[in-house]
């Protein structure tokens, strides 16, 4: 009994001595800090291009494009042409810029909650979105590239994990130069 209470005794001195800005109670209650998925929108582009079923369909469209020029149906070539000439106008926007990937993650949109979920954030932000960040501390800040990417290409190639880590170290080009770039077919 002496060995009881000599124990809460000196178990109640050295609570004495601990900080008391936060009760237990209110330890429990604090929520915890929301976590945010950031991603690379270029590696997501880039992982898109390179998606089987991406490459499909733009090989299909390529190919489509030539037989109308073979068959000497002009108006449907420059259409299939203007079409090409948009998506590779917008993928290398992209690729090697910021614009935007809203599209292709609605592609994914069936999948985003449960990825969400399995990566433990309650949102996704592109790390090029400065004033969405701007409220996310950093310890909040979660990057699921690698994740995400995986979405739209499961298998990658050795190369083509190389360029996806290599195009992370690196800065984009400013999306209005990259704009006047691809306005004049340099990009």
């Amino acid at each position: 009994m002496k060995t009881i209470l000599g124990t809460m005794l000196l178990a109640g001195m050295l609570a004495s001595l601990l900080p008391t800005s936060t009760t237990a109670a209110e330890a429990c209650a604090a929520p915890a800090m929301e976590k945010v998925g950031v991603y690379d929108s270029r590696v997501l582009a880039y992982a898109h291009f390179w998606n089987p079923e991406t490459t499909r369909a733009r090989n299909e469209l390529v190919r489509s494009a030539r037989q109308a020029r073979k068959d000497g149906n002009d108006a449907e070539y420059q259409n299939l042409h203007d079409r090409i000439e948009q998506l590779d106008r917008r993928n290398h926007l992209q690729v090697f810029s910021t614009e935007s990937v809203a599209e292709l993650l609605a592609a994914i949109a069936p999948r985003l909650e449960s990825l969400q979920r399995e990566l433990g954030v309650v949102r996704l932000v592109s790390r090029w979105d400065e004033a969405a960040l701007a409220a996310v501390p950093e310890t909040a800040r979660v990057d699921v590239t690698d994740r995400l990417a995986a979405e739209f290409l499961p298998a990658p190639t050795d190369r083509q994990r190389e360029i996806m880590a290599q195009m992370k170290e690196k800065a984009p080009l400013p999306l209005p130069v990259a704009r006047m770039m691809a306005a004049a077919n340099k990009l």
